[in-house]
């Protein structure tokens, strides 16, 4: 937009809006009875009847505690809730049963020398992948 270009701000109806054959490419308009925003032909903003179209699909996914999941619709209600439970070495849970087992031969504090990050190094030196301690990209070709 050049400096001296004038922004112009239309409040009016999404009929009216379509009705319009030429639309003022520097203007911003507010369609008040669906409440879009729309700027150079660009929908800036989502219609309430999308929202109603919309709703029971899966919008966000909110952590509510280490174990639960809420996922929310775009009316940001709660759909589905899922609590998943801890992971055991017979059972996975919020990791898999094979990671609980390495997790549990872990000793050690994070502080010191051969500690719970030197053994998962040490662990994660035989995965595949896996080189002068840095995780490569495999070929999955």
């Amino acid at each position: 937009m050049k400096a001296n270009s004038f922004v112009k701000f239309y409040r009016l109806s999404k009929s009216a809006y379509d009705a319009q054959t030429s639309k003022d490419a520097n203007g911003i308009y507010f369609i008040f009875d669906t409440q879009e925003l729309i700027v150079n032909g660009v929908n800036y903003g989502m219609s309430s009847d999308l929202i109603d179209q919309l709703n029971g699909t899966i919008a966000s996914v909110e952590f509510v505690s280490p174990n639960t999941i809420n996922f929310k619709n775009f009316n940001n209600t709660i759909e589905t809730a899922v609590s998943l439970p801890d992971a055991t070495t017979s059972a996975s849970g919020l990791m898999s049963a094979a990671d609980k087992v390495i997790l549990n031969t872990l000793n050690g504090t994070v502080d010191t020398e051969g500690s719970v990050q030197k053994q998962v190094a040490d662990a994660l030196s035989t995965a595949e992948g896996y080189t002068d301690g840095k995780i490569q990209a495999l070929d999955v070709t």
